[in-house]
């Protein structure tokens, strides 16, 4: 079981990224026009982490079965928006990265692994594992706040599986793997 603290400074680019600014014309013929700078405002985020992981080793202490559940509970975390506004009556996409109110993320992982296994006169290892996560985000529009029940980048499912195939009359070992992640959220 572990508490633990921990900040993450922003990405330089959030901070102190210069203004872009750039405009053209629409199909309609209207004006589009759109603006990306940074944020010298940007917070870093600030998170409190409480994991706990239970595991038992079998097969001779060459395999391991685990289970671990975890919580974190981000201030400031970092999103970026992007708002419409009007300058000079035209109508601007302004993106720019913020701070979130509040985010919040618990999850379940599940894993096994066993090693050294014989079959057919060979030497295999295997492991999977299996991650469940659920996020929270509370953040701020440009039409007020808003609360999203996941987070950005974060999926709900993470999955993974291999094995390794010990070929000691080749010197070497052959290792097969499936990774999936599931969908996510790319922007608010």
């Amino acid at each position: 079981a572990s508490i633990s603290r921990t900040i993450g400074r922003p990405v330089p680019g959030d901070v102190a990224q210069a203004e872009v600014k750039s405009c053209g014309q629409t199909d309609d013929g209207g004006d589009t026009c759109s603006i990306s700078r940074g944020n010298p405002d940007l917070q870093p985020r600030r998170a409190t982490n409480l994991d706990l992981t239970l595991t038992q080793g079998f097969n001779g202490n060459k395999g391991l079965v685990g289970i671990s559940g975890f919580a974190k509970w981000i201030a400031d975390d970092i999103y970026t928006l992007t708002n419409l506004t009007t300058i000079d009556e035209v109508p601007y996409k302004i993106r720019q990265p913020l701070n979130a109110s509040g985010s919040r993320v618990v999850g379940v992982e599940a894993l096994v692994e066993n090693n050294g296994m014989a079959f057919a006169g060979q030497t295999f290892d295997l492991f999977a594992n299996f991650t469940w996560m659920k996020g929270h985000m509370d953040v701020s529009t440009d039409t007020g706040s808003r609360s999203i029940g996941r987070m950005l980048y974060q999926p709900a499912v993470l999955a993974n599986a291999g094995v390794t195939w010990h070929t000691p009359f080749l010197h070497s070992a052959f290792t097969a793997r499936y990774n999936y992640r599931g969908k996510y959220l790319e922007s608010i």
